[in-house]
């Protein structure tokens, strides 16, 4: 039975590895998104000092 199941729980754990590394890189991805995002944000609509409309 060994000889059966080692080779799936080799191949397995291997897919697993994979698909953790890939959501792993997504996951890094994603925060820098997020980060140039609300830097872009921040610089480009932010209030200015200087606008008359706001007391």
């Amino acid at each position: 039975m060994s000889a059966f199941l080692g080779p799936i729980h080799y191949w397995l754990y291997h897919k697993i590895q994979l698909q953790q590394s890939i959501v792993d890189e997504l996951y890094e991805l994603e925060i820098n998104m997020v980060y140039t995002l609300r830097m872009s944000v921040t610089v480009n609509l932010a209030p200015s000092k200087t606008n008359r409309w706001r007391k």
